[in-house]
């Protein structure tokens, strides 16, 4: 059997509809072509193309893959200043029918947001001195010895059980 036939009741009559093998290959190749529709992604953009005919980004969220972008003409400067920032961009997304996974966004739209926790902004980023790294750290040079000093133990004698349990370990082994 090659077909199959079903009759749908309609005013005035019935209408017929083939399932044929053709009309099979044409759903599966609706079901694998991309979705498209509107996506929100948000994540540090890290690498650009501004090459005229190509223009695209990719913005790298907190988990999951990165998500490649493409950009028009217009917003190539914002893109430029975005750069290593964290973002958010908004636009019409692709995505992969059989799978779901987010494949490309074309950008309608990319703003800077504040990272959550980060007080300072994007210093991971900046090209700092170790001098002015130690400065904004809080951050003094060790002047003696002493100053590494920490006091763990409230007597020499809970030190030396410390050491003993420790010495003992390393003779049991790995638990």
């Amino acid at each position: 059997m090659d077909r199959i036939e079903m009759r749908r009741p309609k005013q005035g009559g019935s209408q017929v509809i083939e399932y044929t093998s053709t009309v099979r290959d044409h759903i599966v190749r609706r079901i694998r072509e991309p979705v498209r529709d509107l996506v929100t992604v948000e994540g540090r953009l890290l690498m650009a193309d501004f090459d005229q005919s190509r223009r695209r980004c990719r913005v790298h969220p907190p988990y999951g893959p990165p998500v490649p972008c493409v950009f028009q003409d217009d917003q190539r400067e914002a893109v430029l200043d975005l750069l290593t920032k964290y973002v958010r961009v908004v636009g019409q997304g692709e995505r992969d029918g059989e799978h779901g996974r987010l494949r490309s966004v074309v950008i309608a739209d990319i703003e800077p947001i504040a990272v959550p926790g980060d007080r300072q902004g994007p210093g991971f980023w900046e090209h700092l001195s170790v001098e002015e790294l130690a400065q904004r750290q809080g951050v003094a040079a060790v002047e003696s010895v002493g100053d590494l000093r920490a006091d763990l133990w409230e007597s020499d004698t809970e030190l030396e059980e410390f050491l003993a349990e420790t010495y003992r370990a390393r003779e049991r082994g790995p638990a």
